[in-house]
């Protein structure tokens, strides 16, 4: 038994093996960096500046339980993990964002790393706080709320040419604001390029080149109204969706799973629907839950649509050399979801394709609408063109219930 012993000690001596130690996370907190608590003083400052050090390895700051004012566009760094311990709300205090920049062209171009856990993120009438993504990656929130954030720039999540984005048990309540008719498609989770006519805040976006979000999973989420005294006084934001194509280019690998959605504004512009994509492939829309309020469902429940147009984007000079064109819909999964309430004016599911010929392996099945007796003469549960399309059709049901 001594020799292994002496051996051993022998070799670690002569630095032959290496013992690989973890090393241990470092971890800040909001007290140590001197955050106010109390809501009184901003700290936007003292935020950036933490977020601003470049990091090779991964750290932690954790928020104490208070209301910490934000009154100024947060700048975001890479390998963070933000906690908060307890009720922790990060309170806009004005027309703000929380940007993740982008310094070069290409999918690792941007911000990576970053998890925010059991934050809330409070905005107002007056008052939002935008996320912009662009070319960011490796990107989780988890047991977030988002109340009232969409009144200045229109969305909570603004992705452009980001990848591996998850969302995991988030509310979104609320918008927070009167919504024009111009505004209304307006989504809570926006998915779109990397292309200057698509930022929402047009600064931090070094390198855009027109790549497609891609991968992003959004699961067991709710986007709520805001209730007072059993009544909506705002409206659930219409939750994800795309309305912009770019030649030879497309929004893929979309996983919109297990998600409750009650009361969401109806659109009245854009596509008019509750989930509306354009030119996207690999969707899977699975086992969601939505109840429409009375007076407020919309044209169609899901919508998936291609437009048939080809220009040139000369809007500036950074999108000169971007197409708007058709692209092909491709391998999109509707199944298993639930809606209550009133009825969406004309169709469950609609494909908007003039051509016939820009979707393809489109599945629709196992789908429950709930009724209370009454359908819209115009109403179809799909409108698919194309005999291929209409085969995928399978196993709805239309329950009455009182």
């Amino acid at each position: 038994m001594s020799i292994p012993i002496i051996v051993f000690a022998v070799i670690i001596g002569c630095g032959i093996v290496k013992i690989n130690q973890s090393k241990k996370m470092s971890v800040y907190t909001s007290k140590n960096l001197k955050l106010d608590s109390h809501g009184q003083k901003d700290i936007t400052k003292k935020l950036n500046a933490f977020f601003k050090r470049n990091r090779t390895s991964r750290v932690k700051l954790v928020f104490y339980s208070g209301v910490y004012k934000i009154d100024g566009s947060i700048i975001m760094g890479s390998n963070i993990d933000i906690i908060g311990k307890n009720d922790v709300v990060l309170k806009a205090a004005g027309p703000h964002a929380c940007i993740y920049p982008s310094f070069k062209k290409g999918y690792s171009g941007g911000i990576h790393d970053v998890t925010w856990k059991n934050i809330r993120f409070d905005g107002g009438t007056t008052k939002s706080f935008t996320t912009q993504m662009i070319h960011a990656k490796d990107i989780i929130y988890k047991d977030c709320i988002f109340k009232e954030m969409q009144p200045a720039l229109g969305h909570v999540f603004d992705l452009d040419g980001s990848s591996s984005i998850k969302l995991f048990n988030c509310s979104f309540i609320g918008r927070g604001s009167t919504v024009s008719a111009a505004d209304s498609y307006k989504e809570a989770i926006q998915l779109d390029y990397a292309y200057y006519n698509g930022l929402s805040i047009r600064s931090y976006y070094g390198g855009l080149d027109g790549l497609p979000t891609k991968n992003v999973v959004v699961k067991n989420c709710k986007f709520l109204p805001v209730m007072k005294k059993q009544k909506i006084i705002d409206y659930a934001p219409i939750p994800i969706g795309s309305h912009s194509q770019l030649k030879g280019k497309g929004i893929t690998n979309i996983e919109f799973e297990h998600n409750k959605i009650v009361s969401p504004l109806r659109p009245i512009a854009g596509g008019q629907a509750t989930i509306d994509f354009l030119g996207v492939s690999n969707v899977t829309i699975k086992k969601n839950t939505i109840r429409y309020a009375t007076n407020t469902a919309p044209k169609h429940a899901f919508q998936i649509r291609s437009q048939t147009y080809s220009s040139v984007l000369s809007v500036n000079r950074e999108d000169n050399n971007l197409i708007k064109e058709s692209v092909q819909n491709d391998n999109i999964t509707i199944e298993n979801n639930k809606i209550y309430g009133e009825v969406p004016t004309e169709n469950i599911v609609n494909v908007l394709d003039s051509t016939g010929k820009l979707t393809r392996n489109f599945v629709v099945k196992n789908n429950v609408l709930y009724t209370q007796g009454y359908l819209n003469n115009n109403y179809r549960f799909a409108q698919l063109p194309g005999t291929s399309l209409r085969e995928k059709l399978c196993n709805q049901i239309v329950m009455t219930v009182n």
